[in-house]
């Protein structure tokens, strides 16, 4: 088992197993992606050499709100879209009861408009014998015959626009079942919203000597040479952007136009992976704060 580096910091172990699955997401960005390869098929490699951040850096956040669900006689978990396995290994983690296989009556979720994230949680799910179901769709379309009782995402909300971000607010509160939650966690940046941001010349030079940098310090086995990395974050670069969430007050505004009352927020600071390099991006491994929310479907 290969542990991420946060796990000292936490008494969950979570199972996954980067080293060994890296290469698979390469390869199956080359076969699935359209368009977002640059990040399916790096993403996990950032977070094996210690430079992506895993689940905002909010592990034991994502794991104790997942176990708070773990004793209803019946349990439907969604992951609202997927960079890799790692959100299906938080609950895995989470709901796994000890001294047996898996629950019968829990039924995990996956949704992602790629069907490369969603390959990386059927291996995850070979390896371990638990369970998933995987859509490939959109968030903002996706319908379900059945309702959930939690949904959770991580890092999601750059994705979409401050009027997406209602409708995908909506769209969770119509998929929850009564007294549901949706819990998920996002970074808050003083920039307007409406505003696709990405970083500028100067910290991408000072990003991609980090990840050289980091890439140097590994010395795990099957390792990419830095002149095959430098390339692929240079694109990864060259491609992210994010909208910027701008305050838990806005948050909050957009969680009550998608139909939210009951909402509660709190700001935590990530556990990183343990060196000094300095890295500065959206989901690289960079100190800043995250507001961390659940919210409940009351009616």
């Amino acid at each position: 088992m290969t542990l991420h580096p946060d796990e000292t910091e936490h008494p969950y172990r979570l199972y996954e197993p980067l080293q060994a699955t890296w290469r698979l997401a390469a390869q199956w960005a080359d076969q699935h992606c359209d368009g977002c390869g640059w990040y399916h098929g790096l993403w996990p490699y950032l977070r094996l050499i210690g430079m992506g951040k895993t689940l905002s850096g909010q592990t034991r956040w994502f794991v104790d709100r997942i176990r708070a669900h773990r004793g209803k006689a019946s349990l439907s978990v969604l992951i609202s879209g997927c960079a890799d396995y790692s959100a299906f290994a938080h609950a895995i983690a989470a709901l796994q009861h000890e001294g047996g296989g898996w629950p019968d009556h829990i039924r995990i979720e996956a949704v992602d408009r790629c069907r490369t994230p969603l390959e990386l949680n059927s291996h995850l799910s070979r390896l371990t014998g638990v369970p998933i179901v995987n859509h490939v769709a959109d968030m903002l379309a996706f319908e379900s015959d059945h309702p959930f009782d939690l949904i959770f995402t991580s890092s999601f909300l750059g994705f979409f626009t401050p009027a997406q971000r209602v409708e995908l607010f909506g769209r969770y509160h119509r998929l929850l079942a009564p007294d549901g939650e949706v819990v998920f966690t996002t970074r808050t940046r003083e920039r307007p919203e409406n505003e696709r941001v990405s970083l500028d010349a100067g910290a991408r030079a000072q990003t991609i000597d980090g990840a050289l940098a980091l890439n140097r310090l590994y010395k795990g086995p099957d390792k990419l040479a830095d002149d095959e990395l430098r390339p692929r974050i240079e694109a990864y670069l060259a491609h992210f952007a994010s909208y910027s969430v701008r305050s838990p007050d806005s948050l909050e505004q957009a969680l009550r136009a998608g139909g939210f009352e009951d909402i509660t927020m709190e700001e935590r600071m990530p556990v990183l992976p343990q060196h000094e390099i300095k890295l500065v991006g959206y989901t690289f491994a960079e100190l800043a704060p995250y507001v961390c929310v659940t919210a409940r479907k009351t009616d």
